[in-house]
């Protein structure tokens, strides 16, 4: 648009799609065993599982910037499923026809990235190793104390020594750290806590995962004539 306001004809260069790109492919392995005891009362059920999914789609290798445009997606990355689901449940009938059923079951499973194109290993995008749902944080050293700072003349707690957090304010106007705030290891050694350069890196650590690991469920259910109730 002009600076009379009228659209302008504009051209731009399309991406590149590669003739070769298809469809992921999944591949599941499960073994399972399921057994009964105490006259039916008893039950027991445990399944072991993996699952492939090849032929992700991903960005490939970089394209000389004459090209002019970007490098096409292709079919490289795999993801890889393992996990496990072990269920208990017990069944009792009463002669007085009221029956009850009991049930609890242990999850445990884990996806990971084992093969991808990713030169910069950006932990904000998918990169060879990436465990799905994964947490980047700190490693909290302490608390910080009064005797950590002193008051400066704009009336602004100064940090007398130690690695500075003023990355983390994101240019806040507002908020400094002071007294009563979380101190965070300096891992690297670079003198400062911040993100670096966004990518694996010892900077930040992966404690911990959005996906749980290990799921616990239980059920319970009670029958009578004509009645349910779970």
């Amino acid at each position: 648009m002009d600076h009379r306001g009228t659209n302008q004809l504009t051209f731009t260069v399309p991406g590149l799609i590669s003739e070769s790109l298809t469809w992921e492919t999944i591949q599941t392995l499960d073994f399972g065993v399921d057994a009964r005891f105490l006259d039916n009362r008893l039950g027991a059920t445990f399944d072991w599982y993996r699952r492939r999914t090849t032929d992700m789609i991903g960005p490939t290798v970089g394209v000389p910037a004459t090209l002019g445009t970007s490098a096409p997606v292709l079919n490289y990355g795999v993801l890889e499923t393992k996990g496990w689901e072990l269920s208990v449940d017990w069944t009792e009938r009463f002669e007085n026809g009221l029956g009850i059923n009991l049930m609890a079951s242990l999850t445990d499973f884990r996806e990971q990235i084992t093969k991808y194109i990713s030169p910069s290993r950006n932990i904000y995008t998918n990169y060879e190793g990436k465990t799905i749902g994964e947490i980047w944080g700190y490693t909290s050293d302490r608390i910080y104390q009064l005797s950590d700072f002193t008051m400066g003349t704009d009336g602004r707690w100064q940090l007398k020594s130690g690695p500075s957090q003023d990355a983390l304010r994101k240019g806040s106007s507002w908020f400094y750290y002071g007294p009563g705030d979380m101190k965070y290891v300096d891992r690297n050694g670079d003198g400062k806590v911040d993100w670096g350069a966004k990518r694996w890196t010892i900077a930040v650590t992966c404690p911990s995962s959005v996906t749980p690991r290990r799921v616990i469920n239980t059920a319970s259910a009670r029958r009578q004539t004509g009645k349910a109730l779970s």
